[in-house]
């Protein structure tokens, strides 16, 4: 019974070994059946990964843009991304952030050359798109971002500038799903692997906006800097999201604006023009004619020979004048520019501005340029320094850092709250004292010295020529003098 029940034991024994071996065969024929599909599965998530993938890099790519107001290169595309994304730069730069080294499956940022490499990175100023940096609304101003799912097969192109037949191929590529071909020109490697090819463009052009305009200040980003005066009507190209102020030509804040539309802002006739121009074109007759406001009663009445018909500041040294623009010349004696009436009293805000061309060394203190006695007046109070003085708001008093015999334009502006001096457009000086008024007196306003510093018959005559003398009644901003001192009326 022993050697009997034995036996059983080894047959049994030998029945579970093959039944073992008819198992694990079984486990091979089934995964040699399940193999593929379990590939396909692999490849079909690692595709579908990859497109969600890039579609969450382009919209952080276009969110970076309009955030920062700059356009990244393919050097600094990735990290311009990783503040708006969530994710580190190996994540993105990477299809497999597993293997940061695979060369492969790194993702590129491909140029077209048409747009040239120059233009990127780009980062906007406040005139928005200027000269060669229009070629960013052109038809080559596209970027590419592409990758790769086959880490066994390299992308035939690198990052960067790329010629236009490659960067074209990939941009009118469409993927075939049933011969998978990839895009035209590439190498017979990658012929039935193009679901493993990943591509997302970008039209750049398509990031900016016009924006129109007229009689306006502006500035661009955060805060209320109005630097930049348009007053005749300007289309400029600002990026999707870029922040403009727009101010009327006084300083007053009219909108806070986000660019996200081609759109026009005109502010023209909302600010008080000039209320005495001078510009000093007679060649004949004792009438100096007023381009301001104030019409004829603003007229200069010219006496005691003052030179008529002189050259003023020309092209090509002052671009915005005419090619015969005149000036007056006063003799440094008697001659004389005075207005009727008092224009200056009781003001809380004045511009007063002209050019100046001193035909010698100013021989004597107290010369003014043009003013009204004992309200606010403007000259040479010495030989070598320039001031503005007011009876009321103070007086700012600074050296004239020029030489004679030159043109130059001299400003000063009073705001109520400080009184600022302006050499050729740029700020040399600014004194604070806060006021209601400047001031009034029943002197008239006169330009040339006589009737500015002192009374009239007592005072000083500016040797030199005078031309486009202007007075407004109210402060005009850097902005607005930079315009002014360049030939151009704000």
């Amino acid at each position: 019974m022993k050697a009997t029940g034995g036996a059983y034991r080894k047959r049994r024994a030998g029945f579970g070994g093959l039944m073992i071996v008819f198992v694990l065969a079984g486990f091979s024929i089934a995964g040699v059946m399940l193999a593929p599909n379990l590939v396909l599965k692999v490849k079909a998530r690692n595709h579908n990964t990859e497109e969600k993938a890039l579609v969450r890099i382009h919209e952080s790519l276009i969110h970076s843009i309009e955030q920062s107001q700059s356009i990244p290169s393919d050097t600094n595309w990735s990290t311009a991304i990783v503040p708006f994304i969530g994710r580190d730069l190996k994540e993105i730069e990477q299809v497999f952030p597993a293997f940061p080294s695979d060369a492969n499956t790194r993702r590129l940022f491909l140029i077209d050359p048409g747009l040239t490499s120059v233009l990127l990175p780009f980062t906007q100023g406040a005139p928005g798109l200027a000269g060669s940096q229009t070629n960013l609304t052109g038809t080559n101003a596209r970027v590419l971002l592409v990758s790769n799912t086959r880490r066994s097969l390299g992308l035939p192109v690198t990052n960067g500038t790329i010629s236009a037949s490659a960067f074209n191929a990939i941009w009118n590529w469409n993927y075939d799903p049933i011969s998978k071909a990839p895009p035209s020109g590439w190498p017979s490697t990658w012929n039935g692997f193009g679901d493993h090819l990943h591509v997302s463009r970008l039209n750049l052009a398509n990031q900016f906006h016009r924006v129109t305009c007229k009689g306006l200040l502006y500035g661009v980003g955060e805060g209320l800097n109005f630097t930049n005066h348009v007053s005749a009507e300007t289309t400029f190209r600002f990026l999707r999201g870029t922040r403009l102020s727009m101010a009327r030509t006084d300083g007053t804040l009219h909108r806070i604006h986000i660019v996200n539309r081609d759109i026009r802002f005109e502010l023209s006739g909302t600010n008080e023009p000039p209320y005495i121009y001078y510009k000093f074109s007679e060649t004949n007759g004792t009438i100096a004619l007023n381009s301001g406001t104030s019409g004829s009663l603003g007229a200069g009445h010219i006496s005691n020979g003052l030179l008529l018909g002189t050259n003023g500041p020309q092209p090509p040294s002052f671009v915005n004048f005419t090619t015969n623009n005149l000036a007056v010349d006063f003799d440094g004696i008697n001659d004389r520019v005075t207005t009727t009436n008092s224009p200056l009293n009781n003001l809380q805000s004045f511009t007063m501005a002209g050019w100046i061309y001193p035909d010698n060394a100013v021989a004597n203190s107290r010369t003014g340029l043009w003013g009204q006695n004992d309200s606010v007046e403007f000259g040479f109070i010495t030989p070598t320094t320039i001031q503005i003085w007011t009876s009321s708001g103070g007086q700012l008093t600074l050296t004239y850092p020029f030489t004679i015999r030159e043109w130059h334009h001299l400003a000063t502006v009073g705001d109520g709250a400080s009184l600022k001096i302006y050499f050729d457009g740029v700020l040399a000086g600014t004194t604070i004292r806060a006021t209601s008024s400047y001031g009034s007196s029943s002197y008239t306003f006169n330009v040339g010295g006589d009737g500015v510093f002192d009374i009239p018959g007592s005072s000083k005559i500016f040797d030199g020529k005078i031309d486009e003398v202007i007075l407004y009644k109210r402060a005009l901003i850097a902005a607005e003098i930079a315009t002014l001192a360049s030939g151009i009326i704000p």
